[in-house]
């Protein structure tokens, strides 16, 4: 991909051929906060987010 990114910025004009004799590249990769869905949190996230059923009153986060 990288390779056809380049040449296709050398056919279009975008890059010089003197650009390129050195490139730097930062290969680091920094990793998320990734929060992993649990059964519990989906249900606290719908009850605090649905509509009440009709009829019936709307209880909320009870801390």
């Amino acid at each position: 991909m990288l390779e056809e990114s380049l040449k296709t910025g050398l056919r279009e004009g975008f890059i010089k051929k003197s650009e390129l004799t050195r490139v730097n590249v930062d290969s680091t990769v920094q990793e998320k906060a990734v929060r992993y869905p649990t059964d519990a949190r989906l249900y606290d996230r719908l009850r605090e987010c649905a509509p009440p059923p009709p009829g019936q009153h709307f209880i909320g986060r009870l801390v």
